[in-house]
């Protein structure tokens, strides 16, 4: 009798009974529902099998939420690198208005309109911007270039040099050196032209797409796809410039002998050589979202809107100046280095600069 008493314990859910066993399961039913093998992170489809949610770049954000899973620096947490291709933080908008561009005795910023302001030393008409719609500004010793929405380029000052003609073809970002400018394609290929100084301006194709590059005086950094990061040019010896630092940089920003970098997560390093000894290879411990470096010193913006320098400020005579020393206040949203002076700009169109003013640049 003891089975009967089994059979008529309460049981719950649905069940039948079959050559005197008990079926409960989904499975006996046929009544199972198909599950997920693998968790996604789309919560629009059926509860998965308890597995843990996808995280393929391993950035602490699943799928679901992650714009690009297959980017560790690319999530809703990200820092936001300005013009560089790609939407960082997951916002929709890659980059930002307004912007700044500190050369060599002259500064120019774009206005939240999209025109273009400049101050400083007008040589040869490098403070005399062309009217337009621009999406960033970029300053040498004697002229300025500047991108336009679609990609492509103009530049006024600098006489009838080289570097006073870009190609015709349009980019994703530009930035400029002494004597040789670079565009990238977005891709895997960058175009220089002017005069190359030190190997700063060569053309380089990769065989993968590039994270970007950067440009200062006489050095460029690429930042390849592997998360290599290859320096091309510098001065002095040893040139120290050129080893490869072992961070996986997001954002790279070169100097005259030094460069310096950010990680995903916005941590400075530095790496080359501090001949002046002021610190440029120290950066502090600081979260970062943009940095800058002059001759001699790097700066750094912080999610906040304030900026941090170490290194030396240098003159335009090559004399060291001192520390080198940060805009007050916060709200900046773009900053700029010059080989002697720093500036920064807000959101309201007002800029602020530190270092060599003899031009009031």
């Amino acid at each position: 009798m003891i089975p009967w008493v089994l059979l008529f314990l309460p049981l719950a859910g649905c069940w039948f009974l079959e050559d005197g066993v008990i079926h409960t399961t989904c499975e006996d039913l046929g009544t199972c529902e198909e599950k997920d093998t693998v968790d996604t992170g789309d919560s629009s489809e059926p509860t998965d099998s308890g597995a843990p949610p996808i995280d393929e770049d391993g950035d602490g954000h699943i799928a679901e939420n992650d714009c690009d899973d297959a980017d560790p620096f690319v999530h809703p947490d990200a820092l936001e690198i300005s013009w560089d291709g790609v939407d960082n933080d997951c916002n929709g908008v890659d980059g930002f208005r307004p912007s700044i561009a500190a050369g060599h005795r002259h500064t120019c910023w774009i206005r939240t309109d999209g025109n273009i302001r400049c101050s400083g030393q007008d040589k040869d008409g490098e403070t005399a911007p062309t009217n337009g719609n621009w999406a960033q500004v970029d300053a040498a010793e004697e002229l300025t270039c500047a991108m336009g929405l679609g990609g492509s380029l103009s530049c006024w000052g600098g006489g009838e040099t080289p570097l006073h003609e870009p190609p015709t073809a349009s980019f994703l970002r530009f930035d400029m050196g002494h004597s040789s400018a670079c565009g990238w394609d977005g891709a895997s290929t960058i175009s220089c032209w002017g005069t190359d100084t030190a190997g700063e301006g060569i053309a380089t194709s990769y065989d993968e797409a590039l994270r970007g590059f950067s440009m200062s005086k006489f050095v460029r950094c690429d930042l390849e796809d592997d998360g290599k990061t290859t320096c091309l040019g510098g001065v002095g010896q040893p040139n120290t410039v050129l080893i490869e630092p072992s961070v996986v940089l997001a954002q790279v920003a070169p100097g005259w002998m030094h460069a310096c970098g950010l990680d995903g997560s916005g941590t400075a390093t530095c790496w080359g050589g501090d001949f002046t000894g002021g610190g440029v290879l120290e950066p502090p411990t600081t979260r970062f979202a943009l940095l800058a470096s002059g001759s001699m010193y790097t700066c750094g913006l912080t999610p906040a809107g304030a900026v941090e320098c170490w290194g030396d400020f240098y003159d335009t005579n090559n004399q060291s100046t001192g520390p080198a020393k940060a805009p007050k206040g916060t709200g900046f949203v773009h900053l700029d280095a010059g080989p002697t002076h720093l500036c920064a700009i807000d959101g309201n169109n007002n800029i602020s600069c530190t270092g060599e003013s003899t031009y009031f640049q």
